[in-house]
């Protein structure tokens, strides 16, 4: 009988190629690991689920507001049972103030000219010189990482 990190076992039989070896007690420790393992993910369930939601706030508060659109379009979506989860969102704009836009021409997509209030004639095409990039979702990640990470190790060592 042999005793290796708190596992014992002992070798049965050996043939040119395989090994048999049967475990003795494995039934009780792997039942208590397993228990321990579910704690563990509960727990972890619980620190993914709270930290997604704080930081689609965070997002959704330091999101730049003109009609709040924008805003309401971010959500999170949960994966893995709960243990990963992902940001999305179907409005086009979210790309645009997160990255910003490099100068381009606007023509007109319906009519032959463009027009506005404001503009003194109607124009086949207008220069648009971009956008400046207004980030607010890595930001928002790159300050809740070191929290969930640190939420994480909190766990693990509570074991």
């Amino acid at each position: 009988m042999r005793q290796d990190a708190g596992w014992k076992y002992c070798v049965t039989g050996r043939d040119e190629m395989n090994v048999r070896v049967n475990i003795v007690n494995a039934a009780r420790e792997t039942a208590g690991m397993k228990a321990k393992i579910e704690a563990i993910l509960a727990r972890l369930k619980i620190v993914m689920r709270n930290n997604r939601l704080a930081l689609l706030m965070d997002m959704r508060r330091n999101c730049p507001k003109q009609t709040g659109n924008t805003a309401k379009s971010i959500r999170t979506v949960a994966s893995d049972g709960g243990l990963t989860f992902t940001v999305v969102s179907d409005n086009p704009n979210v790309e645009r103030l997160e990255f910003g836009t490099a100068p381009h021409w606007i023509f007109p997509r319906f009519k032959k000219a463009l027009y506005w209030v404001g503009a003194l004639y109607p124009v086949k095409k207008v220069f648009h010189p971009g956008t400046r990039a207004r980030p607010f979702i890595m930001p928002a990640v790159n300050r809740f990482t070191a929290k969930v990470l640190a939420d994480i190790e909190r766990v693990f060592r509570g074991v």
